[in-house]
Formats: structure tokens, sequence, C-alpha cells
């Protein structure tokens, strides 16, 4: 939209070249939060798992209903989304289903591998994944990446609120600014280390149980 040869801003420049284009704060925050993914290689992996594990679900009819099948058996109204469009609170709406429903999209994943009647390549695919939520890497970013977005999100509605006034919008910003510097405090770090351990531990120490009863 404010294009300087053919978005909006060109637009209203056509028709008063004296006007000014003040972007919109809300909106700012979507290229912000963009850019900032985009320089750091291992968040770029991260958010192009999560579209992978869309994907991986929603391609086929018959992967999808047994993912909405545990979810629901799980009394969950939430569910995968896919993060490759501008529409930045996407990305809040996909970390909070992965974090939500870590558990139940990895039993999933484990049922589609053990499941002989699967193709081969998608048996692969779905281990694939699987290894990839075992890790405590990827444990780590869902919880870290889902507290930056809810409240990067929380602040897009509020500087989209029709009677926002300045003040307001300043110490949203500035309150969201200082929340994201927090998260290099050692302690806080800490304390997501452990939530994260929390996620990918419940499902090891179920597997191990199963070695045993099957020994």
């Amino acid at each position: 939209m404010s294009g300087k040869y053919n978005g909006l801003q060109a637009k209203v420049r056509e028709e008063s070249s004296p006007a000014s284009w003040i972007p919109c704060a809300a909106h700012s925050l979507n290229p912000v939060g963009k850019n900032t993914v985009e320089c750091c290689s291992s968040a770029v992996h991260f958010f192009d798992f999560l579209e992978k594990l869309f994907v991986f679900f929603t391609i086929s009819t018959h992967r999808y209903q047994l993912l909405d099948e545990a979810l629901k058996n799980n009394d969950s109204s939430l569910t995968l989304k896919r993060v490759t469009t501008m529409r930045w609170s996407c990305r809040a709406d996909a970390t909070k289903a992965l974090k939500h429903d870590y558990e139940q999209i990895k039993e999933v994943l484990k049922h589609i591998v053990d499941d002989i009647e699967e193709k081969r390549c998608v048996r692969c695919e779905a281990e694939g994944l699987l290894k990839q939520m075992n890790q405590l890497e990827t444990g780590i970013y869902t919880t870290f990446w889902n507290d930056i977005l809810q409240r990067t999100d929380a602040t897009n509605k509020t500087l989209q609120h029709a009677k926002l006034d300045l003040n307001t919008a300043v110490a949203s910003l500035t309150s969201l600014k200082d929340y994201v510097a927090s998260k290099r405090d050692s302690s806080t770090l800490m304390k997501k280390v452990n939530s994260c351990l929390s996620l990918v531990q419940h499902t090891i120490s179920r597997q191990k149980i199963g070695r045993s009863t099957a020994m």
C-alpha cells in the first residue's frame, strides 16, 4: 500500500502532491517482525519447519482427519496454521497451536510412522518431522517465539483500536520493546528452557515405558 510508484501513497500524491504519507503504526510492526526473523537463520529454519508441518497435514485429507480427531479428543479448539503470509498474526496463531498441541501432534506423527499401510515416502517425511519435534531446540523456539508473537499480536490489536491516542500508542510500543529486551535476561531464559524441556521429555518418558513394556 505504501509503494512510491504504484501503491496507495502514489495514488494520494496524484490527487494532492503536498499530502504527507504517515504509515500505520500497527501495520509497520508486520515488516519489523518479518525482517527480524529473516536476519536470523535459526528462526528462518524454525518457521520453515512450521510451514512444512502445516503442509504435511493439510495436503492430505486422511492425515488432516487423523490430526483433527486427536485434537478433538484433547478438547483443543486450535489447529495448525500456515506461516508464509504477510499477515504477522498468522505466525502467532501457528506457534500458539503448536505449543498447545505439541504432544498430540507428535502422537499423530508417530502413528503415521508406524502405519505400514502408509506410503514409505509419507512415513519417512513424518519421521523427519517427528525427530525435529523431539529436539530440544524446537521446544525452545516454540516457547520463545510463542511468547514474543502473542505479545506482538496483542500490541498490534491495541494499535488498531479506533479510539487509540498517541500516548497509548507510544506506551504500547515501548512496553513491547522492553518485553523483547527482557528475553535476554538469563533467569527468564532458564525458565523458558525448563518449560521447553517439559514439551519434549514427556514423549521420551512414554517411549521408554513403551520399550520396557514390549520387552
